[in-house]
């Protein structure tokens, strides 16, 4: 006999462990179970199918300490279900309230609404035909906006014969140091002088690949309104979504007037225009800039005290140019 076997016979529970034997159906006695090594107390045993019953097992018929067992399985289910229930209402509620507070807040901004100026005066640099070559590339654009759409390779905003791709390149590691440690996800972004808005959307693509900076709202002013108007084509047709939103006025960037203080996150630009013979010394009819530029130029070798001078004048007039240009991105 094996030694389970020898237990069984000579313990106390010999005749229960018999006695469940016969009843229970197809049970072999000649199994040898794994588990038969270690055996309830007999407090332990679970009870017997009453005589006489037939069918299922219900809940009466479970010994006690199973019945407190699973309703304590049970409770810590309930208790566990209503806990994450709450936990849910609790986050949801918040992300509710969170989002709120954001539409608040932005509303509350400064700059959060503003009207683009309805009539734009001649700009101080507005001089001669220096315009001219910002007006016909804007109008190239304006004429045939599908050629958008080869932003990447086209002649950039007049950095010729430099493209997008390429000046990206130099700048990539420029603006992901400068601009991602002022920015967040969220937040607004202003480009004065912004031409096209094609240095705006190579900021949002840096500030996204670089530093996962996503959903700017992106907004500025350009001089020429062809400009502003192949601004607006190019963020509805050409790169849809790459900004929250968008708002782009044809202003002069020295009268930046229609713009509240503190509605901007981060504000510059991308190039800012010299100012040609600030002075305006050279007013008669054929006085184009490249000759006005040509004999500004030949006074600062001059030994003329009297050209010297206006050379001097000429510096601070311009200093004072780009000085007001900053005031009013500040």
């Amino acid at each position: 006999m094996s030694g389970v076997g020898s237990i069984l016979k000579n313990s106390k529970f010999s005749q229960q462990w018999a006695d469940m034997s016969h009843e229970e159906d197809g049970i072999n006695n000649n199994e040898h179970d794994e588990n038969q090594h270690s055996l309830p107390s007999p407090d332990e045993m679970p009870a017997a199918r009453p005589k006489g019953k037939t069918g299922p097992v219900t809940w009466g018929d479970l010994p006690a300490w199973m019945r407190s067992r699973d309703k304590r399985l049970m409770y810590l289910l309930g208790l566990s279900a209503v806990t994450c229930l709450i936990l849910w209402i609790v986050v949801i509620a918040s992300a509710v309230s969170n989002g709120r507070d954001s539409k608040r807040r932005e509303a509350e901004r400064p700059g959060a609404s503003y009207k683009c100026p309805g009539e734009v005066e001649r700009a101080q640099n507005d001089i001669s035909d220096y315009y001219d070559p910002y007006r016909a590339n804007a109008k190239i654009f304006r004429e045939n906006p599908t050629r958008l759409y080869e932003y990447a390779t086209e002649e950039y905003d007049g950095f010729g014969p430099n493209s997008f791709t390429q000046l990206k390149a130099q700048l990539y590691k420029w603006k992901q140091k400068h601009f991602c440690e002022h920015l967040k996800s969220g937040d607004r972004m202003y480009e004065s002088a912004m031409g096209t808005g094609l240095n705006l959307f190579m900021t949002l693509d840096i500030l996204f690949s670089a530093c996962d900076i996503d959903n700017i709202h992106v907004e500025g002013n350009d001089y020429v309104f062809d400009s502003i108007r192949n601004a607006e084509y190019l963020y509805k047709n050409v790169i849809p979504g790459t900004a929250k939103s968008t708002q782009f006025c044809g202003a002069d960037s020295l009268h930046l007037e229609h713009i509240p203080r503190g509605s901007f996150d981060l504000v510059y630009t991308g190039y800012m225009d010299p100012i040609v013979d600030a002075m305006h010394l050279y007013t008669s009819e054929g006085s184009d800039v490249r000759s006005r530029i040509d004999k500004l130029k030949s006074y600062c070798d001059s030994s003329d005290k009297a050209e010297d001078v206006l050379t001097r004048l000429d510096q601070n007039a311009q200093e004072k140019y780009h000085s007001d240009f900053v005031k009013q991105m500040i």
